[in-house]
């Protein structure tokens, strides 16, 4: 048997040709989200017969993104943070979702983009949340992608005020104390 799989009826954009003893073939490497035609023919050392008029056509199913970061868990991300997942070929656009608990109930938003990233809005601090994608095709509409949590801990610390000595002052010696006021604040790395 020789069979063809193409991606349009009149096989003018032939994706695999190949032949089998076989009444069976799996074929893998199909882009997700797509239509996909099919067809066969039998043939021997002499002869070789007639694919069908009609071939069959069948549509793979879009995958869910796969998501990039913030990775699951992470803490220190910032207010304003920037989710990114892979890119689909198939897909034209993605929806976003960001909620306050891991059943997305509480969303805290819902946006569509064209992008493989999306910037949150304003986040509240020391705050968990949870995101996922789908993503869209014109053939096909994916599940939403496993979800991840981060934690917003985004704390500038507050400027100091400088104390001693006083400004303009005439200070004796050559070792002052210098002083000031404000909080210590632990750095966290991004």
């Amino acid at each position: 048997y020789e069979f063809q799989v193409a991606t349009d009826s009149l096989f003018t954009n032939i994706l695999f040709t190949d032949t089998t003893l076989s009444t069976s073939k799996i074929v893998s490497g199909l882009q997700e989200g797509n239509k996909i035609f099919w067809r066969v023919r039998a043939f021997n050392e002499v002869l070789s017969g007639c694919f069908q008029d009609a071939p069959f056509s069948f549509t793979t199913l879009l995958g869910p993104p796969v998501l990039r970061s913030p990775n699951d868990g992470e803490t220190g991300v910032p207010v304003d943070p920037y989710l990114r997942w892979r890119k689909n070929l198939a897909a034209s656009e993605f929806k976003v979702q960001v909620s306050r608990n891991a059943t997305f109930t509480d969303l805290f938003t819902e946006q569509t983009t064209v992008d493989t990233f999306y910037q949150v809005g304003t986040l509240s601090n020391c705050t968990q949340y949870y995101w996922r994608v789908k993503a869209f095709s014109a053939n096909d509409t994916s599940n939403y992608s496993t979800s991840r949590s981060f934690t917003v801990i985004d704390v500038e610390p507050a400027e100091p005020s400088l104390a001693n000595p006083p400004d303009s002052i005439i200070v004796a010696g050559d070792r002052p104390t210098l002083s000031w006021t404000g909080d210590m604040m632990i750095s966290l790395e991004r």
